[in-house]
């Protein structure tokens, strides 16, 4: 009886050890498939799509009536993403966008993935180890010698560059306009530049709630470069600081992690645009960290999704 409980207590044992050892060594990949299967553009409609109206009011004023909808609002192919999980896979994100998912998997079941005839490609998911933020006080700027209508204060000499105070006097400024921004998070309900902000919803990808302030759980200064972005944006606070596009309405989503850089950013990012896109939100602005040893090929478009 002993002779044949050493044996199998072995083969249990090598089984559970090839089995950890595969999930240590997952990685994140996106893979892209050829087409969407058997949805039809033709049939496809703004409300099957999941598209709010205000979207598709946007849409047909940009686009006209024809090109409502598009093949990025049809869903991705439930029967490829089941045969991927069938492969040993763990799906992280769904795109329509791309029609790929974000999935987890060992490296030596890939070559079984590759097989698949609907498998167009796959591709690393990519990060980047973000850089310290240094941050220089603006010198006081004195609001008497200012010509503008608005006091722009240490805000000047940046929105000068664009010829914004021109814009503005005409009364042309964020009004209507309806904006995306994602970052390490936003402090702007009680920041003296944006307590009165209008934001239609926000969301933070770290803690998985609808707070993208700091919080219980996240580092000191997380929030820190979000807001600033978004104060330089559409920041109002005569005599300080005036962005260019005060009055815009935003969506806010906070998808970096300041304690690491991980894959499971470019995933946030990637979820976060798919919703926006079927919502109203036709600009969006993104974190992008350019260094001294970023190269030409790396902002080229090839490097991250």
């Amino acid at each position: 009886m002993k002779s044949r409980l050493i044996p199998l207590i072995l083969a249990i044992t090598t089984c559970a050890g090839i089995h950890a050892s595969s999930f240590a060594q997952e990685r994140p990949v996106w893979v892209y498939f050829t087409d969407k299967g058997p949805a039809m553009l033709a049939k496809a409609t703004a409300v099957s799509c999941g598209i709010s109206d205000e979207a598709v009011a946007r849409r047909m004023r940009s686009l006209g009536k024809s090109e409502v909808v598009d093949f990025c609002d049809l869903p991705v192919n439930q029967e490829y993403i089941d045969k991927v999980v069938r492969c040993g896979a763990k799906i992280r994100t769904v795109s329509r966008w791309l029609n790929a998912v974000s999935i987890a998997i060992a490296p030596d079941q890939l070559s079984t993935l590759r097989t698949l005839q609907f498998v167009a490609s796959i591709t690393p998911v990519a990060y980047r180890r973000a850089q310290p933020l240094h941050i220089e006080p603006a010198p006081e700027k004195s609001s008497s010698v200012l010509s503008h209508q608005l006091d722009y204060g240490n805000s000047t000499d940046q929105v000068e560059v664009i010829n914004v105070p021109r814009v503005h006097e005409v009364w042309v400024d964020g009004t209507g306009m309806i904006t995306g921004e994602l970052d390490n998070g936003f402090r702007w309900r009680e920041h003296e530049a944006l307590k009165n902000l209008h934001v239609f919803a926000e969301y933070d990808f770290i803690q998985k709630d609808s707070i993208t302030e700091n919080q219980n759980g996240d580092i000191s200064g997380q929030d820190e470069h979000g807001t600033l972005t978004l104060s330089t944006f559409a920041g109002f606070m005569p005599g300080k600081l005036i962005g260019p596009a005060f009055r815009s309405s935003f969506y806010l989503a906070k998808t970096e992690d300041n304690r690491s850089e991980t894959h499971a950013e470019e995933d946030n990012w990637v979820q976060v645009l798919n919703g926006w896109r079927r919502r109203a939100s036709p600009s969006s602005t993104a974190r992008s960290d350019i260094t001294p040893s970023t190269t030409a090929p790396d902002i080229r478009g090839q490097t991250g999704i």
